[in-house]
């Protein structure tokens, strides 16, 4: 409900729409000057920024800016934290608790709805088609686990790039991609590679592409990508 209190964004959002009609103030190289020029009461300032911020936040805060850094979230409990610590920080608080009791009440929806899975389908998210893929402790694994799903690459952890024989051996039931956003074709491509004719994936046609904002940043639409990836893996 603060949207008409954002004075600046990165050059990186675009959700919602609204957003982009918002003054821009940079990337990770954000224009300093101009942040103080628009008068903000609060900076929320992200973790993966380092200790290269340590002096702009200084900067910020010489002028009177609040500055907040907002840890980097790596699974669905320290998301609804991250929302929980704005909305306190905002004045909101009563409003974030309000975003992450609903999300808890759809995660465990699906939880309830998976449980009744009696065969486990094997999945292979890609987040690039070089490929780099998905393994254990990431936002992707937590989904696959709600779902009753099996990561073909929980073995693995984060975001390792892996050789293709290997994830042809594994032989997922289900591929996911998550850059068909910046990637035309995604879904085609992994279907028409070499050797992977016979991956049960592509073998039955269960490929999908899925919004990667969906999975990997963490805000209130993660349920929402519970949501895409239970309905590709368990139709």
């Amino acid at each position: 409900g603060l949207g008409d209190k954002i004075v600046g964004v990165t050059e990186n959002d675009d959700y919602p729409e609204e957003v982009l009609e918002i003054e821009k103030v940079g990337d990770y190289d954000v224009n300093v000057e101009k942040v103080i020029s628009l008068k903000p009461d609060l900076v929320l300032a992200h973790e993966i920024l380092g200790d290269n911020f340590a002096n702009v936040r200084e900067q910020w805060q010489n002028s009177g800016i609040t500055v907040l850094v907002v840890p980097d979230a790596a699974s669905f409990a320290d998301t609804y934290e991250t929302i929980e610590m704005i909305g306190k920080a905002t004045g909101t608080l009563e409003e974030a608790e309000k975003v992450v009791a609903e999300m808890k009440e759809t995660v465990e929806s699906f939880k309830e709805k998976a449980a009744n899975v009696t065969e486990k389908k094997s999945v292979l998210f890609e987040i690039d088609p070089t490929p780099f893929v998905a393994g254990s402790n990431t936002f992707l694994q937590e989904i696959l686990d709600m779902i009753n799903g099996e990561n073909v690459v929980g073995d693995m952890e984060g975001w390792p790039q892996v050789d293709q024989e290997l994830l042809i051996e594994r032989n997922p039931d289900v591929i996911i991609t998550t850059y068909g956003d910046y990637i035309d074709g995604a879904v085609d491509q992994v279907k028409a590679r070499d050797g992977w004719q016979d991956v049960n994936a592509v073998k039955n046609n269960e490929v999908y592409d899925i919004n990667s904002d969906l999975v990997t940043v963490p805000g209130p639409r993660l349920v929402e990508g519970v949501e895409e990836v239970a309905k590709a893996v368990y139709p």
